[in-house]
């Protein structure tokens, strides 16, 4: 099985230059923070059968030859920070960790989260195997300059679709250079929005510089609560959402949030960010493409509904909250506006190292994993979860995903900020919450959680 090629890969016999390399765009140099601080992203899945290591190696080799990304390394020139991309890469580390429980890819998960990459030589991708007879966790690890939780995602399936097919060929497509490639014709050449972007970006710019610069990290300690969904419960939740005209997500938004506002009312914002996969409106980035920016919109949930009897016209007005500002909002302006601002991107960077910010928690949808479980020699019997410990003083992240029936919520926060227990008890009564809403008598699976 050989992937076609799509219109943005190398034409027969052109190659990448030696030493090409590109300007960070304004997520990426976002992220990348001061280059020290590890903003690390993950997915685990354990896998049950037999994987070559020979096999695994080769995969790895094939996905780096195929996302040029994967190949890159940080060069800071002249104020400004570029990716270079190679073609003699690094190879991508493989650290085989011995496995005893079924618990161990959580503290394997905190000490990855606070691992640094080497910037100045990459690769910005790694690899945990925990290894024992039979039953593995495979983990991988990027950089969130250069991944987002979709790419992520993306480089698993093809490691193990290469893993499982030695012969699978990955098509490589060359290094994008600049956002203009994304964008048609009829963008580049609208004054009028050209015009709108430099006024936000200039108002944007004056609030940066009412911003005091700051270089400490949040006081405290990343952790992660974790809880898994049961088949029974996640089809329970998908049918009650249907009948009530709304989706799993947006239930799961209203939960958390009123979760929040029972746990600790006192700093309740009603207020989560969604982040929006800006693939989905710029039709020149492949499925299969790394691309890493999602701009996020705001959500509340209605004031003047009581929760405890009106638990679904919350949801239903919120989808619909969703699915206006979804609607309004315009990813080629987002791109364009993010881009005037990369001067101001030490005091954004200060800016969240010290605002509690103007919101509870970011709530992130990574959906159904488009992604085989049963291959030749080995089964994916389920994915831990996507996990990102970013370093801003309001860490707290909601993220969840969808495989085999699964549905698996990753809490993950900072004790600084929120500590362990209220993360725990947001968890337990979101959960309570929607097995309620869902007329699910009790949760089968037990709930997950664990302090890092």
């Amino acid at each position: 099985m050989q992937q076609v090629p799509g219109p943005v890969e190398l034409a027969a016999g052109e190659k990448e230059g030696k030493s090409m390399r590109r300007k960070m765009f304004f997520f990426e140099r976002l992220m990348y923070v001061d280059g020290h601080t590890p903003v690390n992203c993950i997915i685990t899945a354990r896998i049950r059968g037999h994987i070559d290591a020979g096999d695994l190696q080769l995969a790895l080799k094939k996905v780096q030859g195929k996302h040029p990304l994967l190949r890159a390394h940080v060069v800071e020139e002249g104020g400004q920070i570029y990716f270079s991309f190679s073609e003699n890469p690094l190879k991508i580390p493989v650290r085989v960790a011995e496995r005893h429980s079924d618990e161990d890819w959580r503290n394997v998960t905190a000490t990855e989260w606070k691992t640094p990459f080497n910037m100045n030589e990459g690769p910005l991708v790694r690899m945990v195997w925990i290894k024992s007879e039979g039953v593995s966790e495979l983990m991988l690890i990027a950089h969130h300059c250069i991944c987002d939780g979709t790419s992520l995602i993306t480089i698993f399936r093809e490691l193990l679709q290469v893993v499982d097919q030695p012969d699978v060929q990955l098509i490589p497509y060359p290094p994008l250079q600049s956002l203009q490639e994304l964008f048609p014709q009829e963008v580049l050449s609208n004054l009028r929005m050209a015009l709108l972007v430099k006024v936000k970006a200039a108002l944007l710019r004056l609030f940066a510089l009412t911003v005091k610069a700051v270089h400490t990290a949040p006081p405290g300690e990343h952790y992660l609560v974790y809880w898994r969904a049961g088949a029974k419960e996640s089809a329970a939740l998908a049918d009650r959402c249907k009948e009530e005209g709304t989706t799993p997500y947006t239930a799961m938004c209203v939960a958390f949030l009123l979760a929040f506002r029972q746990v600790n009312s006192a700093r309740f914002k009603n207020k989560i960010m969604c982040p929006v996969d800006i693939r989905r409106f710029i039709s020149n980035i492949r499925a299969d493409v790394m691309f890493n920016y999602a701009p996020p919109i705001p959500l509340s949930i209605d004031p003047r509904i009581d929760p405890r009897a009106g638990f679904w016209d919350l949801a239903r007005r919120l989808k619909q909250s969703m699915s206006e500002k979804i609607g309004r909002l315009n990813a080629y302006e987002h791109l364009m506006a993010a881009e005037e601002l990369q001067t101001s991107i030490p005091k954004v960077i200060s800016f969240l190292r010290r605002s509690k910010g103007s919101y509870d928690f970011a709530f992130s949808n990574v959906g159904r994993l488009d992604m085989p479980d049963n291959y030749q020699a080995f089964r994916v019997e389920g994915v831990l979860g996507v996990t990102v410990a970013v370093p801003w003083r309001n860490a707290t992240t909601v993220i969840t995903t969808h495989f085999r029936g699964h549905t698996d919520i990753a809490l993950v926060s900072n004790d600084g900020f929120l500590p362990f227990a209220e993360a725990v008890a947001i968890k337990e009564t979101a959960v309570k919450l929607l097995m309620k809403a869902a007329d699910v008598p009790k949760v089968v699976e037990p709930s997950m959680a664990a302090n890092y």
